[in-house]
């Protein structure tokens, strides 16, 4: 398996100083409060044009480009909608790769679990995989999702030709060793949050 690394951009180093600086501040806001903030400021997505939208058990499907299909399940804390930074990346992967884009938007967190989206996005995945050369990819929260969809596929005996993950959140219990010390460096995670 190949492993790409490459340096934090200066616009990252300054964003996470920023983090570092300001967000850490602030305590985690009791969970009343948090929930009800998550449901009155989450933004609208915005979707860029050249995206077809579709439906799938009640909730968006986007796509975009032509050829073998790429699933593509966002980050965003399971609490955060499809950016436009997700339809950048996406858009720029089915033009370097030749394939098509799926991108759900899953329902998301507080209002919803993932029982409420999990099955769904799994068939998706298995009628995407029935075309053959499925690739299924996702970031941070997106990457553990993606790698939970890859497991139920397994365990149903449909294949998927490649699975990408960039920066998986895979252990929501945050009681992998060292996860302590990595909140300490790492600016943006909050465990205090994941607490609540």
């Amino acid at each position: 398996m190949r492993t790409l690394t490459h340096m934090p951009s200066l616009q990252h180093r300054v964003v996470a100083g920023y983090a570092r600086l300001f967000l850490r501040r602030h305590a985690a806001p009791r969970e009343a409060r948090l929930r009800r903030q998550f449901a009155e400021k989450r933004p609208s997505v915005t979707v860029p044009g050249g995206w077809r939208g579709n439906e799938h058990a009640g909730f968006a499907v986007w796509s975009y480009g032509e050829g073998a299909p790429l699933l593509y399940l966002h980050g965003g804390g399971y609490t955060g909608d499809i950016d436009k930074r997700h339809f950048l990346l996406c858009r720029q992967l089915a033009e370097r790769t030749g394939r098509r884009i799926v991108l759900p938007q899953y329902p998301l967190a507080p209002e919803h679990t993932w029982r409420d989206s999990h099955a769904a996005i799994v068939d998706l995945a298995t009628e995407l995989a029935s075309a053959g050369d499925l690739v299924v990819a996702g970031d941070s929260a997106g990457g553990g999702y993606a790698l939970s969809v890859v497991q139920a596929l397994r365990d149903r005996g449909d294949e998927v030709a490649r699975l990408v993950l960039i920066s998986p959140w895979v252990d929501l219990t945050a009681s992998a060793p060292g996860m302590e010390q990595a909140a300490e460096r790492d600016p943006w995670l909050r465990l205090d949050w994941l607490k609540l």
